[in-house]
């Protein structure tokens, strides 16, 4: 997803449907990289700086910056973001980060990969955000309700925290696909002709990075021959004896079979990085 952050771009013309983002609403006010303007959907570095990484209390978010969605009174149902060229039978890994940023009780985002993102409202008579849209894949992300302390009991707050999050799709076919992002939690909605229409809280999302893997046959053989678990908040390695553990900074733990503290760490076997949550 080259480009969906719009550099490093400022003022006017930074707005982010310049840089291909795009929503159902044609009313939607998008506006420039750390406007003020209540209301608007924008590029935040001023407000990704305050917000602290989810298992690593108390750093702080420093990739940049987050782009705002936000379901709170501007009568969205999607955002979404077009993925060109992917090429049928491929799998492609997506990563990305999500925060909770303000308003309702907590934030789930529905990522979808989907050929058409309209297709995610069509359907009026289900509830929004059910899975009978017309999605290759789609995933829930629960991390964001999680209200968690560390061993020292210093609380991991549920607002202003990034949270990282991935999945893997294959392709059925060549051609354009889009990411598309619905909210589950809604804080009123209204059934028109159009669909169903919700309003809910305002989330923070970035970090994003699709990459090709080496087709289907890696979730046939990596995903059968290793396994990962969690037990006394130790990392078990089974199906190989190659691997290593680090923190999402980078740093190595030494004693692979030491108990670690609370928060997200990378293990990586056979050339494959996985992220573990120690809770």
């Amino acid at each position: 997803m080259e480009g969906w952050d719009g550099g490093d771009a400022v003022d006017v013309g930074s707005e982010p449907d310049k840089f291909g983002w795009i929503s159902d609403n044609p009313d939607l006010v998008w506006t420039e990289t750390d406007s003020e303007d209540g209301g608007t959907v924008r590029y935040s570095t001023k407000l990704a700086s305050k917000c602290a990484i989810y298992g690593q209390f108390p750093l702080y978010y420093d990739q940049h910056r987050l782009l705002i969605m936000r379901w709170d009174g501007n009568d969205v149902n999607f955002f979404a973001y077009k993925l060109a060229g992917l090429e049928a039978g491929k799998t492609y890994k997506f990563e990305w980060v999500y925060c909770w940023y303000n308003n309702g009780d907590y934030f789930i985002p529905r990522v979808g990969i989907n050929k058409n993102p309209v297709s995610v409202i069509t359907n009026a008579d289900t509830d929004f955000g059910t899975d009978e849209n017309d999605d290759v894949y789609y995933q829930y992300f629960y991390g964001i309700a999680d209200n968690l302390a560390d061993e020292n009991g210093i609380s991991y707050t549920k607002k202003m925290t990034v949270h990282p999050g991935e999945f893997e799709f294959t392709v059925p076919e060549s051609g354009d696909y889009y990411v598309t992002f619905t909210c589950t939690q809604v804080i009123d909605k209204v059934l028109t002709e159009d669909g169903l229409h919700i309003k809910g809280p305002m989330g923070m999302v970035g970090g994003f990075s699709v990459t090709e893997k080496n087709g289907s046959s890696i979730a046939a053989t990596e995903k059968d021959t290793v396994k990962l678990t969690v037990k006394d908040r130790r990392i078990i390695v089974s199906g190989t004896d190659n691997y290593s553990i680090s923190t999402l900074t980078g740093a190595k733990i030494t004693d692979i079979k030491a108990q670690l503290p609370i928060g997200i760490y990378i293990v990586e076997t056979k050339g494959t990085a996985h992220k573990i949550l120690i809770r």
